[in-house]
């Protein structure tokens, strides 16, 4: 594979692709890094032995993965959920079950299909059957955050994020 553009903006540095064939897991306290092997096509020839460089790892890609903001997430004495917003806008509570998490995004492995909506704020105030309301929808007041009226005319500010089947990659951010 070619060199592509540098994966971090402003520097005009170009990418080699290739396979990590050796990892020393002791990390030198004086730099904070770790010893690499790799081997590359090196066909530009810019690469030399010794050379000191920043790399990024592709740990694994998963295709088909749901991707939801980790605040979504609740915990409960029966595990881990997310409210979902049903077509009658509506929160559900749903039991999931959690691939893995990096930084602010979680991959849920079962419970929340592609293109459902989670919940991300208000989950104090939010009860099962709770009507939603999410911002920029009509109705409502244009605040930042969603309202649920549980019931009785309480209400809480809260947010929906649409799950999306997005490539998952671990080590990297992805996409919701």
């Amino acid at each position: 594979m070619p060199p592509t553009d540098s994966p971090v903006p402003g520097t005009p540095i170009p990418v080699e692709v290739g396979k990590v064939t050796f990892i020393d897991n002791a990390v030198d306290p004086t730099t904070g890094t770790i010893k690499l092997k790799a081997t590359f096509p090196n066909t530009s020839r810019t690469l030399w032995p010794g050379l000191f460089v920043q790399v990024a790892l592709q740990l694994t890609t998963d295709p088909h993965a749901i991707v939801v903001p980790a605040v979504a997430v609740q915990t409960s004495q029966q595990g881990q959920y997310v409210y979902v917003i049903k077509a009658d806008r509506t929160a559900e509570l749903r039991n999931v079950q959690i691939d893995r998490q990096q930084g602010e995004e979680t991959i849920i492995a079962q419970g929340v299909s592609a293109g459902e909506e989670v919940v991300t704020d208000g989950h104090l105030r939010l009860t099962p059957g709770a009507r939603v309301t999410v911002p920029g929808e009509s109705g409502t007041s244009g605040r930042r955050g969603a309202g649920a009226d549980a019931g009785a005319g309480s209400g809480s500010s809260g947010g929906a994020r649409r799950g999306e089947g997005r490539r998952g990659e671990s080590g990297r951010g992805t996409g919701y």
